[in-house]
């Protein structure tokens, strides 16, 4: 009975500091089953990664001097990246795709984003 009633205030507390992370993200609204393009106005001479927060193995493009790779269903063109466009775009946003995407260089987070899809 002790560990249950632990677990509920730490539990409320998570909750809590996640709302408050979450609120402060910036949030890019699109609609379902078109294109939506996740800002990042930031710079990267190094290795510049896009992932997908709370998802294992989810690099979703991972670009440097000499070329961009990303997963099917996204797009970040190798010039896009060596002019300074750092923005992802999710060609046909689905509603798995919605969430915290966060964008790193050198493994240093630089822009950090959340997908948010209305209806049809």
């Amino acid at each position: 009975m002790a560990r249950s009633s632990f677990l509920l205030p730490v539990g409320l507390m998570l909750l809590g500091l996640f709302s408050l992370c979450s609120s402060s993200i910036p949030k890019t609204y699109g609609r379902a089953y078109e294109p939506a393009t996740l800002p990042c106005n930031q710079s990267c001479s190094g290795t510049l990664t896009w992932t997908k927060f709370g998802k294992q193995d989810s690099t979703l493009v991972r670009c440097d001097s000499k070329s961009c790779q990303p997963k099917a269903g996204f797009e970040l063109l190798h010039e896009e990246f060596l002019g300074g466009n750092l923005s992802l775009t999710v060609l046909s946003a689905d509603y798995e795709d919605r969430g915290w995407y966060v964008c790193s260089c050198d493994s240093k987070p630089i822009c950090d984003v959340s997908l948010i899809l209305s209806g049809e």
